[in-house]
């Protein structure tokens, strides 16, 4: 018996060791980096703002990816408005950026500047959307769209105050940027809700105008106007029902000016025609009144008589 125990328990952990041994080890949950066109790895956030961060100790490729990435969100933060609405931010942080690039270029320890280059990439663009915040903070007292949503106004106004004074503290780019786009966020949800009430207001002023088109068959009298009109309607209705309020208002302002045109075109064509009928029946009536006048003064049985008796003198005369 005891000559079975050894071989026995050789085998049980020989099968033990090949059980464990072929287990799946388990996946890396980890999200891989993805290699940017140089081999430098980019890291992509939540907002998708990705930034090129150092793959292993050569950081030329990546510190150059960086100084493409600066100037393309320089670019965006001008035309958002920088340089009309924050042209001291925006100095003070192309100087910082130029000095960067002088030091680095002079010798600069290169991981020193991947750093600060990466942080002034998101001081460009928390420009950009703190030049968003203003254009819309601007628009929405002009607009006098503060009624429609206070609440979010509030607090977007919360969050541009954060950020102005965030700008001159110095606080980090990453951090300035998300506080901005906050801000902007929230302005363009207050211009939205304005946009939707006079969208509304303007659809009710296009379907009415539309009813009284369609009484005087303007869609016969003028199918090419009308048809131009309707398609701006349709296009409105399809865009408020999808959230674009600022395009549904615009193309319903568009809509009512092309409808009252063919509208109007088609009232003065029928009032042209109508006059038209009357003239004629005026004719008719004046006519007629001529004639009744003038049966009046000479009845046509009398005429007929006369007509006669000049035919019988005639004859007698002749002989």
């Amino acid at each position: 018996m005891k000559k079975w125990i050894v071989p026995g328990l050789c085998l049980y952990c020989l099968f033990t060791l090949f059980f464990f041994g072929c287990k799946t080890p388990p996946k890396d949950t980890t999200p891989a980096e993805q290699p940017d066109s140089t081999g430098q790895a980019v890291v992509e956030t939540t907002d998708n703002t990705g930034v090129v961060q150092p793959a292993g100790s050569d950081l030329t490729a990546a510190n150059a990816k960086l100084l493409e990435q600066a100037a393309a969100a320089r670019k965006k933060a001008v035309d958002a408005g920088a340089q009309r609405n924050l042209p001291k931010e925006l100095a003070a942080i192309d100087k910082e950026s130029r000095d960067l690039q002088s030091a680095y270029k002079a010798g600069g320890d290169p991981a020193e500047f991947n750093k600060k280059m990466s942080d002034i990439v998101y001081r460009y663009k928390a420009l950009e959307q703190a030049s968003y915040a203003y254009a819309d903070r601007k628009k929405i007292t002009d607009m006098d769209f503060v009624k429609y949503a206070k609440k979010e106004y509030d607090e977007a106004d919360k969050d541009f105050r954060k950020a102005e004074s965030m700008l001159k503290s110095g606080a980090s780019g990453k951090d300035l940027y998300d506080i901005s786009k906050k801000s902007a966020d929230g302005y363009r949800s207050v211009i939205k809700a304005g946009y939707k009430v006079l969208a509304e207001t303007e659809r009710d002023k296009v379907a009415a105008l539309k009813q009284k088109a369609d009484e005087v068959k303007s869609s016969v009298a003028d199918k090419n106007g009308y048809t131009g009109a309707v398609a701006f309607y349709t296009r409105a209705n399809q865009e408020l029902q999808s959230g674009q309020t600022e395009k549904a208002y615009n193309n319903y302002v568009t809509c009512y000016g092309m409808l009252d045109k063919v509208y109007q075109g088609v009232l003065k064509k029928r009032a042209a025609a109508e006059e038209a009928m009357a003239r004629a029946k005026r004719r008719v009536e004046e006519s007629d009144a001529v004639a009744v006048k003038a049966d009046a003064i000479a009845p046509v049985e009398q005429v007929e008589a006369l007509d006669a008796l000049d035919n019988t003198k005639s004859g007698q005369g002749a002989q």
